[in-house]
């Protein structure tokens, strides 16, 4: 489940220092969503990760950071078992209308990388691949303990 458009603006009173356009709080990235009519990304998956993804053998994926969920959706539509998280709602509730009218199944969750687990006990700590292109931390320091944490999401071998 995914959608997308472009809209590169950024709310440079709403970001962290040294971060120069990202949003700082859930609230900042909700409403840099909600406040457009449509989807604010392309909604094409990242090329770097199609070239690369292209050449596995489909297993179960976790984006973080899935934004309009173009990833998960070109994930899914290519074998995956895909599941995106994203801390905007509007966000999520664009990514699976998008997978819908595709035709495609994949999850999708309104939450922050830094705490969240999936609902399922056997996937916790077991993807086989865990992505983040387009993710976006709030403060530099910050980041070494989110990787981390995202890093905890990958299976044994993944």
């Amino acid at each position: 489940m995914t959608a997308t458009s472009s809209n590169d603006h950024t709310h440079a009173d709403r970001t962290a220092a040294g971060n120069s356009g990202v949003p700082d709080s859930v609230a900042a990235w909700e409403e840099r969503y909600a406040e457009a009519d449509d989807a604010i990304w392309s909604g094409n998956p990242n090329e770097s990760l199609v070239a690369v993804v292209s050449e596995m053998t489909p297993g179960s994926v976790l984006d973080v950071g899935c934004g309009e969920g173009a990833d998960v959706v070109w994930m899914a539509e290519n074998g995956w078992d895909a599941t995106g998280i994203d801390l905007s709602t509007t966000a999520i509730d664009r990514a699976r209308r998008a997978a819908e009218s595709r035709g495609i199944s994949a999850e999708f969750a309104v939450a922050d990388v830094s705490t969240w687990e999936p609902d399922d006990p056997d996937r916790r700590g077991g993807f086989d691949l865990v992505t983040g292109s387009f993710l976006h931390t709030r403060l530099p320091d910050t980041r070494e303990e989110l990787l981390t944490r995202v890093a905890a999401h990958v299976a044994p071998g993944g």
